[in-house]
């Protein structure tokens, strides 16, 4: 089970990777149109530059760090905890901006997917520990 924490581990972070790159692709390749959606609007030229710096390359970058760090075993509690901050930090954003503007189910999604990562993240995390820990054998 020790040589499967790592695969796990890369999982999550490869998925969290293609998610983020999946968020950031929207504003990047099309932010006029993925602003809308969210009936937000874009009215001039340094408002679109600004949604694809925030919306755009910070989601990217996120992507880029947590692939990075899938490539090598010592890197991947960094991933993990880079993950699990982010998410959890998305979590509380999301619920204190429902608890105060609505919303609920608007964001019902988006919930469910932070939730979703923050719990992968602390399971391959706890999975990593375990398996890093030396055996104890009776003798």
């Amino acid at each position: 089970m020790s040589r499967v924490a790592p695969v796990f581990s890369r999982l999550v972070l490869v998925l969290q990777g293609v998610v983020l790159t999946l968020i950031a692709s929207r504003m990047l390749f099309d932010p006029i149109g993925a602003a809308a959606k969210d009936q937000i609007g874009l009215g001039s030229p340094l408002a679109i530059v600004v949604a694809q710096i925030g919306f755009g390359a910070f989601p990217l970058a996120a992507a880029l760090f947590v692939v990075f760090c899938a490539l090598s075993v010592p890197r991947l509690r960094t991933g993990l905890a880079f993950v699990l901050i982010f998410d959890l930090t998305a979590l509380i954003v999301r619920a204190l901006g429902v608890l105060r503007e609505g919303g609920l189910a608007d964001n019902r999604g988006p919930f469910i997917g932070e939730a979703l990562f923050a719990v992968l993240a602390i399971g391959a995390s706890v999975w990593m520990s375990r398996a890093s820990r030396p055996r104890v054998t009776a003798s």
